[in-house]
């Protein structure tokens, strides 16, 4: 749903049927596509093999589980003609939009593989990537292929995936200069949402997070993407709203926990590779006197693990550029003159909303939220009354406040205007 359409996903599947529902699917009945797989796991059909010593499960030493994502990489490596090989676990969650330039973006035609490395222990394997027109990428698929159909996995020290894809990478880097990219910028115990493919995707590893359907909030050393959805509610508007204006800057005024400025910039990165993001916000300085005068009902976020969020964004947009402002827009707003879009979602009175309009008045496009409709105090709360006598327009989708009443966007489009 979420992929590029240029996109096709290779599904193998073992002991199941299932009938793929688009053409961009392809579907692989794993043993009997790979005869190879099964004959490793005839071979070594034995407990010792799969795991149990002396009566207890160590799942570092189950060869037979773990060579299923081996060898089907290998098969992958050998039928497909595309340059990219992306390898994602069944229990990966797709929840935004991926761009075309993503995987290039990852890999910045200098990488043969980009994998998600952790200290002290094996990589996360749930995402990797390689490049097949590299030969080091060649060399650690070959070397990993040679590993179970001769059985010399059984020489290392631990006889999964993951230890056995880190041995073939550390053995090609020690005789080549071409290097790998490992993802994991801030060295987390939990790299697929911290780094660049959490961004699109979540990875419900282990029964517990599966049931929970995604990654428990402890998971993450950035903000979890709870509570941002522009795939329903007045805010799917603004992608609309960001693909038409396509603006090299963009302020925001509330930027939360971050995602709906990373959505924003991502939307706006396909039209233009130097973005410019400021986002205000109270952040770790919100407390509940703040949030009753404010009537904000959200949970606060640091502002440094915010600036991690689009740190993961520059990494793979090195000309993108960003500032996060800590504190009241009071003293941390000035005014702009120059921005092309500004999003006014900050602190919902009025005497904080009418601040921040005349800080960002004078930008191409503002967009501001909290235009309400109903049984709410609107003299007091909301944009109402600070643009009244402007020339906005109302954007469609009411979205319910609880307590009665709606809300809505306003839109002042000062390009119109000129």
């Amino acid at each position: 749903k979420f992929w590029p359409y240029e996109f096709e996903l290779y599904v193998y599947l073992e002991d199941m049927h299932f009938e793929s529902p688009d053409p961009r699917i392809k579907i692989f009945d794993l043993h009997r596509e790979i005869p190879e797989l099964v004959e490793f796991k005839n071979i070594n059909d034995k407990n010792i093999y799969r795991g149990f010593f002396y009566g207890k499960y160590d799942y570092r030493l189950d060869a037979i589980k773990f060579s299923n994502k081996s060898f089907v990489m290998w098969h992958t490596f050998k039928i497909s003609i595309r340059r990219y090989l992306i390898w994602l676990d069944a229990d990966v969650n797709t929840f935004l939009n991926i761009p075309s330039s993503f995987i290039a973006a990852i890999m910045r035609d200098k990488f043969y593989m980009a994998y998600l490395g952790r200290r002290c222990i094996h990589s996360e394997t749930g995402f990797i990537v390689f490049d097949r027109s590299s030969e080091e990428a060649v060399q650690v698929i070959s070397m990993l292929h040679e590993l179970y159909v001769e059985n010399k996995i059984f020489s290392l020290q631990e006889w999964t995936d993951s230890f056995a894809i880190d041995f073939c990478r550390n053995v090609v880097e020690l005789r080549s200069e071409k290097k790998s990219n490992n993802l994991n910028l801030f060295h987390s115990m939990h790299p697929f949402i911290n780094s660049a493919p959490g961004l699109f995707m979540d990875h419900m590893k282990g029964s517990e997070r599966k049931s929970n359907a995604g990654s428990w909030q402890s998971d993450y050393i950035i903000p979890p993407p709870q509570r941002t959805n522009f795939f329903g509610g007045r805010y799917s508007q603004i992608p609309v709203l960001i693909s038409d204006i396509k603006p090299k800057s963009i302020l925001e005024i509330g930027t939360w926990n971050g995602w709906r400025g990373i959505q924003m910039c991502l939307i706006a990165l396909q039209f233009n590779p130097e973005i410019r993001y400021e986002g205000f916000d109270l952040f770790e300085e919100a407390d509940i006197n703040t949030d009753q005068q404010e009537m904000n009902v959200k949970p606060h976020y640091t502002v440094d693990s915010v600036d991690r969020l689009f740190s993961i964004l520059q990494s793979l947009y090195p000309r993108f550029e960003y500032g996060l402002q800590k504190g009241n827009t009071n003293s941390t707003l000035v005014e702009e003159k120059g921005v092309d879009f500004a999003f006014v979602d900050g602190g919902h009175s009025v005497n904080t909303i009418r601040h921040d309009y005349s800080m960002v008045a004078k930008s191409k496009v503002v967009c501001l939220d909290d235009f309400y409709s109903g049984e709410i105090d609107s003299e007091n709360f909301g944009c109402n009354r600070v643009i009244d006598g402007e020339s906005y327009a109302l954007l469609e989708i009411k979205d319910p406040v609880h307590g009665g009443g709606y809300t809505q966007l306003a839109l002042i489009d000062n390009r119109v205007r000129s």
